[in-house]
């Protein structure tokens, strides 16, 4: 009996490592096939809402539009559903200023932010 509970730990360890490494793989595949791959992607934020424009289409998100946002040390994270998100890198912004701008936008206009 003890036998078969060690092989059976083992297979499901490995099975769990070999589907981390595959979710990995496929995740990163994805990101890699997406048509914005590599592109600049330009965020201005203002009152109304992001204003997002990309080598193929500009669009305005409203506020409301984000459920959560947190903040790193490293950037912002604006998310909309669980997966469908927005990082926006500190490295990003032009000056220490316009990112202490935008976080005191960000904690003014959305709702559930964690920043800092």
């Amino acid at each position: 009996m003890r036998g078969y509970v060690f092989y059976i730990s083992g297979a499901l360890t490995v099975g769990f490592a070999l589907g981390t490494l595959l979710e990995r793989f496929v995740f990163a595949s994805t990101i890699k096939s997406n048509p914005l791959f590599g592109q600049q992607i330009v965020c201005k934020a203002n009152q109304s809402g992001l204003e997002i424009e990309t080598p193929v289409s500009a669009s305005t998100l409203s506020w409301n539009a984000f459920y959560k946002t947190a903040g790193t040390s490293d950037g912002v994270l604006m998310l909309q559903q669980k997966l469908l998100f927005y990082w926006l890198p500190k490295a990003a912004f032009t000056s220490e200023s316009d990112y202490r701008f935008f976080l005191d936008l960000l904690a003014a206009k959305t709702k559930h932010t964690k920043l800092g």
